[in-house]
């Protein structure tokens, strides 16, 4: 109890202070409003929902919460472990990395047709990068396209791909995070690690799906900081 007051004590002041300042009502209050979504959040599942938005408490708590790298690492992990359990994210059974199935999708050999459905997924989940006509926005958004057409048709051409089922993608998101903060968090130990999907087998064999996505988050961690620097 002593360690949740040392992380979350600063949080309160910060809380306090941005109260005060904006005229003591919440609706400009980005922290306090932060705080409470993460409240409503945590009383989402399971007891380790509750454990992730402590953690994310403790980021709060920071002089940099908002830009620092342990934000964008915990926000980074999140993102994928839901991209994965809604199979935007593969894996290569015989490389062990994952495979982003829009980005393999628009670097292969498929139909122009599929190239821009991925490119109309892409821009839906707020790549502006990703160039297409508001034509073919408003044609594909027209026929709702359904991802799991592309899914079967990648699966099918290339059959090392495979995805993963996430039973609940919290403990997974919560292991993977605890993998990556340091020892300057405090970190309730998780109740339902056993339940985590994103596991390397013991014996060595099969696809190596937390070394794989742990790999893939470096490398998102890193182009997400360079995005806010």
């Amino acid at each position: 109890m002593n360690e949740i007051a040392i992380k979350l004590g600063p949080l309160f002041r910060k809380l306090v202070d941005e109260y005060a300042m904006h005229g003591n009502t919440i609706d400009h209050c980005t922290v306090i409003n932060r705080v409470l979504s993460i409240a409503l959040e945590s009383t989402d599942t399971c007891i380790d929902r509750i454990k992730l938005g402590y953690v994310q408490l403790q980021i709060l708590a920071q002089n940099d919460s908002l830009t620092c790298l342990d934000a964008v690492t915990v926000n980074t992990i999140i993102g994928i472990v839901n991209d994965i359990a809604s199979q935007r994210i593969l894996f290569d059974s015989g490389k062990h990395v994952c495979v982003d199935l829009f980005q393999h999708i628009l670097d292969g050999d498929y139909s122009d047709d599929m190239k821009t459905i991925a490119r109309y997924f892409r821009r839906v989940a707020g790549d502006e990068s990703i160039e297409i006509s508001d034509e073919d926005m408003a044609r594909i958004a027209e026929s709702s396209p359904v991802c799991d057409n592309l899914i079967s048709s990648v699966l099918e051409s290339h059959p090392q791909l495979q995805v993963r089922r996430i039973g609940d993608p919290i403990e997974d998101m919560l292991n993977l995070i605890y993998e990556r903060l340091d020892h300057n968090f405090h970190k309730i130990d998780m109740h339902f690690q056993r339940c985590c999907s994103l596991t390397d087998p013991s014996d060595g064999r099969g696809t190596q799906y937390k070394t794989a996505t742990l790999t893939y988050i470096d490398e998102a961690v890193e182009l997400n900081r360079l995005k806010i620097v």
